[in-house]
């Protein structure tokens, strides 16, 4: 049975629970009921995603726990985007918050899905995107539909005040917390560069704490604090002191994103709080599965 699917019927989205290796198109003649040439043509049309990338290989292996998309008419993503399981977190000032889930744009643009494009349909006009992800990280999306919630959370980010929380897990042990202060040069680049000394704004400072080491993985699990990042702060960072987190296709040894184990989980300013977001529990999962 499919996750979800669209009003019409046309965008099916289903998870793979088949043992690992399976066909791209023989999963779909299973789920859909559909002969193997017409499952074939969809994917050739592209109009089949798998973990939110567009796949127009008829044999992809499937791992176990892949989200694959199909749509079934012939406008393919471009009418019907993927279905997001937005879990509003309701807060003060008019704040509140949604789940991102990696694979997954946090604006609007040239490409699809995005938070935004969801938040628009469901709560009406244009709601005001406080912070941003990665296309690859998942966690908290802050929104406010008023314009005193935007005021108030960024005077106290100017202040300090807004403590992000990100799990993560890392390549090799971390067995001591510690406070990464290095300046980043994120200029015109796709890929920052972290630069030696010491940043003179505290907060564009990364508070690392070392929560378990799984030795089967050969990974840490990590909280990491940031007050007002940097894009891709975390990730340079830890790659920095040799620790990049895993899955990383930019700044760590994965080759291709299958999946980067980097979630922001929790956000805390004076008398607010919101999260967590339970993820990380599934990552415990996989790693005693031997599934990263």
């Amino acid at each position: 049975m499919p996750l979800k699917d669209s009003p019409e019927g046309h965008h099916l989205t289903f998870c793979v629970d088949e043992p690992t290796g399976i066909r791209l198109d023989a999963f779909l003649r299973n789920v859909t009921g559909r002969g193997l040439r017409y499952v074939r043509s969809l994917i050739e049309r592209g109009q089949v995603r798998v973990d939110g990338h567009v796949i127009r290989k008829k044999g992809r292996s499937l791992e176990k726990g892949c989200v694959v998309e199909v749509c079934l008419d012939s406008e393919g993503f471009r009418s019907h985007p993927p279905a997001i399981p937005l879990e509003t977190l309701s807060g003060k000032w008019g704040i509140e918050g949604v789940y991102k889930p990696p694979f997954c744009h946090t604006e609007r643009g040239r490409h699809s899905p995005s938070i935004q494009q969801h938040l628009e349909r469901r709560v009406g006009g244009m709601p005001y995107l406080l912070n941003r992800l990665d296309f690859l990280t998942s966690g908290i999306i802050l929104f406010s539909r008023e314009k005193e919630g935007v005021e108030k959370y960024r005077r106290l980010q100017e202040e300090g005040g807004v403590q992000k929380h990100y799990l993560c897990l890392v390549e090799g042990r971390v067995s001591r917390g510690r406070w990464i202060k290095n300046p980043i040069d994120h200029r015109k680049r796709r890929r920052v560069r972290v630069l030696p000394g010491e940043d003179g704004d505290r907060r564009r400072w990364s508070r690392i704490i070392p929560l378990r080491y799984f030795p089967e993985a050969g990974a840490s699990l990590l909280e990491v604090v940031i007050f007002k990042g940097r894009r891709h702060q975390i990730r340079a960072h830890l790659a920095h002191i040799s620790h990049p987190v895993v899955g990383d296709p930019l700044y760590g040894e994965a080759r291709e994103a299958r999946r980067l184990y980097l979630c922001h989980y929790l956000v805390r300013f004076p008398d607010f709080s919101l999260g967590p977001v339970r993820e990380v529990d599934e990552w415990r999962r996989r790693i005693e599965r031997g599934e990263l």
